[in-house]
């Protein structure tokens, strides 16, 4: 559900930038530790239960790890991109006001 909401964060954000122009701009908690925490959840619950792979604990590791990176460089990345098209977006229809 974490990575989820990484993954929609950034549109969402956009959005509300885009449509609220005169609403000063709000933050969004991200939590990061809660990633961490689970994930260590997750490998401790692989070490309990020996599974073998991908649900063995480097298993985990390496696919729950490359998932939380993954959804945290596309905050980051589709996050700036669509603040920058959102901000020339609202440019734009400013000027034909």
């Amino acid at each position: 559900m974490k990575i989820l909401w990484n993954l929609v964060v950034p549109y969402a954000l956009a959005v509300r930038a885009y449509k609220e122009r005169d609403v000063p701009s709000k933050g969004v908690s991200l939590m990061p530790m809660v990633d961490v925490v689970l994930l260590a959840a997750c490998v401790a619950l692989a070490f309990i239960t020996r599974a073998t792979w991908p649900w063995s604990p480097g298993g985990v590791l390496i696919l729950g790890g490359g998932a939380l990176i993954g959804s945290y460089l596309h905050l980051i990345l589709v996050g700036g991109i669509a603040g920058w098209a959102a901000h020339a977006l609202r440019r734009r229809a400013m000027k034909r006001h």
